[in-house]
């Protein structure tokens, strides 16, 4: 049986309503883009203009580092 969830903006979603980073390997895109020479941000930039070159496993991370990005640009200094 498939599930059903109410978004915030009222629309159903089917499946889970959240993602699961329990098995993501912490570090890991930034050692990537380490290697690469460039930042996590810039390389996220990279990957996502041309995903086609790119893993689909490296696309889910630069998506994911491109998301905690803007969370953190969100949050002001001084507060947890």
């Amino acid at each position: 049986m498939v599930q059903y969830h109410k978004m915030p903006n009222g629309k159903m979603m089917k499946g889970k309503t959240h993602n699961d980073f329990s098995n993501i390997d912490k570090g890991s895109f930034t050692d990537y883009a380490k290697r690469k020479g460039k930042t996590p941000s810039q390389m996220a930039t990279i990957v996502l203009k041309n995903p086609s070159k790119y893993r689909k496993l490296t696309v889910k991370r630069a998506n994911l580092a491109k998301n905690f990005a803007k969370m953190r640009k969100g949050k002001k200094k001084g507060t947890s």
